[in-house]
C-alpha cells in the first residue's frame, strides 16, 4: 500500500487573450493534494496548480463587469496521477475583462531613439542594426487588427538621456515597444523575442566635428 502525504498548493489562475483591469481572486487561494510519498520527494518545496477558462470561454464574456466562476483545478504534469486527490477539486475565480487580446509575429521591427532634441546638435548615433528580427507583440484586439492591416506600426524603443550620449555608451537596452498609429497616437505593447540579447542595442555615439571658420 502506498504511503500518502497531504500537501497545500497555490492556485495560480490562467486567463489568456483577455486584458484584466484590477486584481483577479481565487477561492480558496489553496488546494490540499493528497499524494504519494515517494511523488513528494521528487517535487519542489512550493507546489502550484492552475485554474483556467479557455479564450473561447473568455470571449463571450461582457466586458467591465465582476465574473466569478466556477473552474476546475488542474495539476501540473509531474503530479497528473490517477491516485491523486484534490480537495476541492473546483474554485472560484473572480475578475473583470477590460479587453479581448490578441497576438501577431512582426518579421522586422524598427528601431527608434528617442533623446532631448537638442543633444542631436551635438552628437551623431549610428546603428550597426537597425531592426529587431521575429517580435511577437500583444495588445487588445483591435489594436492588433491595426498593425496587422498597417494602420499602426510598432517600434523597438531606446530610451538616450543626455549622459548617456556625453559618456558615448556603446550598448543600450531596449526601453519599450509602441505601436503608432497613422494619426501620431502611441500605445504600448507587450512584445517578446526568442533571443533576448536582441534587445541590447549597438550605439556609435560620436560628437558632430567643430566647424571652423576662417576670415
Amino acid at each position: 500500500m502506498k504511503t500518502m502525504v497531504s500537501v497545500e498548493a497555490v492556485v495560480v489562475p490562467v486567463l489568456n487573450d483577455v486584458q484584466i483591469s484590477g486584481d483577479v481572486t481565487v477561492d480558496p487561494a489553496t488546494v490540499t493534494l493528497l499524494i504519494p510519498t515517494s511523488v513528494r520527494d521528487t517535487l519542489p518545496e512550493a507546489i502550484q496548480v492552475t485554474a483556467s477558462l479557455s479564450p473561447n470561454e473568455l470571449s463571450l464574456l461582457q466586458h467591465g463587469v465582476v465574473h466569478t466562476k466556477s473552474v476546475g483545478v488542474r495539476l501540473p504534469a509531474p503530479l497528473d496521477l490517477p491516485d491523486i486527490k484534490v480537495e476541492p477539486s473546483t474554485v472560484l475565480i473572480s475578475f473583470t475583462i477590460q479587453s479581448n487580446t490578441a497576438k501577431t509575429l512582426i518579421s522586422q521591427v524598427r528601431i527608434l531613439l528617442a533623446g532631448p532634441a537638442e543633444d542631436y546638435s551635438y552628437y551623431v548615433i549610428e546603428l550597426p542594426r537597425k531592426i529587431i528580427s521575429n517580435v511577437t507583440v500583444e495588445a487588445d484586439a483591435e489594436l492588433i487588427d491595426q498593425i496587422e492591416s498597417g494602420k499602426a506600426t510598432v517600434f523597438a524603443i531606446v530610451r538616450l538621456a543626455s549622459r548617456d550620449m556625453e559618456m558615448s555608451i556603446d550598448t543600450k537596452k531596449i526601453t519599450s515597444f509602441l505601436a503608432i498609429s497613422e494619426n501620431g497616437n502611441g500605445r504600448e505593447v507587450v512584445a517578446s523575442i526568442d533571443d533576448q540579447s536582441l534587445l541590447n542595442i549597438k550605439l556609435d555615439i560620436k560628437p558632430v566635428p567643430t566647424q571652423v571658420t576662417t576670415e
